[in-house]
This record gives structure tokens, C-alpha cells and sequence, in this order.
């Protein structure tokens, strides 16, 4: 979700909040996925960024227009 310009992730209703990143007024979170424990999404400058469902190992993969996971 997005509340006041961030986008966080919750893995469940129950469990702490991660903060991902900043973003720009407009930006949903439908370039944002979850596979095996790796959450992917992308920043309002088109930046494709990775870290753990936990929210450590922040990893920026680059600038791309769209991706997905297989």
C-alpha cells in the first residue's frame, strides 16, 4: 500500500509494516510482486529494485519499463 508518498508491504494483516520506497504522487502498486519470498517492485523513475519479504537486502536491478517473474 501507499500512505503519504511511501510504499510500504505487509506480508499479512497481523505482521510489521516494510517500508520500500518513496513515491511519486499518481504511482500505484501493480509493479509490485512477491515471488519466493522476494518482493520486486518499481520506483516513479522506472527503477526496478528487489529486497526480502522482510524488507533487508534492498538490491537495485536497474531502469526498466515493465518485468515480471517467472
Amino acid at each position: 500500500y501507499i500512505s503519504d508518498g511511501v510504499q510500504y508491504y505487509r506480508s499479512s494483516y497481523s505482521s510489521a509494516e516494510v517500508k520500500l520506497t518513496e513515491m511519486a504522487a499518481g504511482t500505484d502498486t501493480s509493479l509490485t510482486l512477491l515471488h519466493r519470498g522476494i518482493v520486486y517492485f518499481m520506483d516513479s523513475e522506472g527503477k526496478l529494485y528487489s529486497c526480502s519479504a522482510k524488507g533487508t537486502d534492498l538490491n537495485t536491478i536497474g531502469t526498466v519499463k515493465t518485468f515480471w517473474v517467472n
